[in-house]
């Protein structure tokens, strides 16, 4: 007998077993459809212990202690942190972070160890998504995901430290072949677009391209040209791929009306998984293009950015993170909540890292009586250039406590920002439209 465990969206029909727990299948009464398939698997075990209790059995496991698994798997999985999810996250992170102070999960630990990761710290979500997430799945994606499970159970020092130094080297590896494939997948993209070949998605593909790897290159594609793309490696003569979707187009409902055309198919709205035969890609090309031109509208095309208010910089103090805190963890459907801070004069720009032309870069930054330090990513030259012009920004941040050295800060990241646009008075009385479209027109999500 086999009980199936699942939380992807429900094909149409579903296969023999004893079984299938799944919350998105129409006659289930579970009241949150959007659970981890890792929090489906908790549950089988609380209803496993509590069909134990009712027969006398004994079986005195506290459950509790593996929520730490629990968080890892949400969070790893990009399941939206709300209701069920949010809640075991919590906990699990409570957890996991007691049992890195205490060393315990040993196999853990030395996986932060390798990250760089501070114990003084607690654990949050984004150490599980940058940190702990990419270098356990790393193993599964290049070749056998059984080094990842021997680490996270040994209590053997040596098999944790052994294990952990080979899924840090496999992530190095994964991060060499993503990089590597990303750069290729773009040029695909960029001539498709040029020569109009693709215009409602992106399908792309490339024999040597590794499965393992070809969803996170998705994803790159996709934040680039925000369209709905899959990436296609061969494997033992047939296309296997990974897709990523937009905000506004359902990628699983788009394919499963054709299931039939693929030699395997499975996701939900923002991911695909599928396979298929060589005869059949250029039909897939252009359905997928088709579909996605049909369905997407104009306005669809450019990802919305969603702002929680405006701020002064002044406001954003110990006190408001600490109370911002209160509603992590962060991660998909609850983010780090975003602020519009206006009317901001650059001081000073000191590029960072190893090499300066990358473009990263601190930036002291001054909004009335308040200076402050963000952060910024291959922006240098721009802001650079705000600096010889004179120009003020609108930005919007995030912003979080962050732990050195036994000294607290706070730390602000740049999501977005736009120049200010400075309209001399005499042209102010022919204007048609009002100021805050000039920040939509910048992408500014106001």
């Amino acid at each position: 007998d086999v009980i199936i465990t699942d939380h992807h969206d429900v094909p149409l029909s579903l296969p023999c077993s004893f079984a299938t727990l799944n919350p998105k299948q129409k006659d289930c009464s579970f009241p949150f459809p959007m659970i981890a398939g890792v929090g489906v698997a908790f549950y089988l075990m609380i209803g496993i212990r509590s069909r134990l209790r009712e027969q006398n059995l004994f079986w005195d496991v506290n459950l509790k202690q593996f929520l730490d698994y629990v968080a890892i798997g949400t969070i790893a999985d990009m399941a939206p942190l709300t209701g069920v999810n949010h809640i075991f996250c919590k906990v699990g992170l409570e957890i996991l972070s007691e049992n890195m102070k205490s060393k315990k999960k040993i196999g853990l630990r030395y996986l932060l160890d390798l990250a760089e990761f501070d114990f003084n710290n607690s654990v949050n979500s984004s150490d599980i998504g940058f940190k702990i997430g990419p270098r356990l799945n790393a193993a599964g994606r290049l070749g056998n995901a059984l080094h990842s499970v021997k680490l996270m159970i040994t209590k053997d020092e040596t098999e944790a430290k052994e294990h952990a130094e080979f899924l840090h080297a496999e992530n190095l590896n994964r991060q060499k072949l993503q990089k590597e494939m990303t750069k290729q997948a773009l040029l695909q993209a960029e001539e498709q677009i040029k020569l109009k070949k693709q215009k409602g998605a992106l399908v792309l593909f490339q024999e040597d391209w590794h499965p393992g790897v070809v969803g996170l290159v998705a994803s790159r594609v996709l934040e680039k040209y925000y369209r709905p793309t899959l990436v296609f490696g061969m494997v033992d003569g047939k296309w296997k791929g990974s897709g990523r979707s937009t905000h506004a187009f359902n990628l699983f409902q788009a394919l499963d009306v054709v299931r039939d055309k693929f030699l395997s198919f499975g996701g939900h709205y923002h991911a695909v998984g599928c396979s298929l035969k060589n005869e059949n890609l250029n039909w897939f090309i252009d359905y997928l293009n088709t579909t996605a031109s049909a369905q997407i509208l104009e306005s669809d095309k450019i990802p919305p950015l969603i702002i929680d208010g405006e701020l002064l910089a002044e406001q954003i103090d110990f006190n408001f993170i600490s109370n911002l805190e209160e509603i992590e963890p962060f991660g998909i459907e609850n983010p780090r909540p975003k602020w519009l801070i206006t009317d901001v004069q650059i001081r000073h720009i000191k590029r960072i890292g190893k090499d300066l032309s990358q473009g990263h870069a601190k930036v002291l930054l001054k909004q009335k009586n308040k200076e402050f330090w963000i952060t910024i990513f291959s922006l240098a030259d721009r802001f650079e250039s705000f600096v010889e012009s004179g120009v003020d920004l609108d930005i919007i941040v995030e912003a979080k406590k962050t732990s050195w050295k036994n000294t607290n800060r706070i730390e602000f990241s740049l999501v977005d920002f736009a120049p200010v646009l400075v309209i001399p008075n005499h042209c102010q009385d022919n204007l048609c439209f009002h100021p805050i479209q000039i920040h939509n027109q910048n992408n500014l999500g106001i």
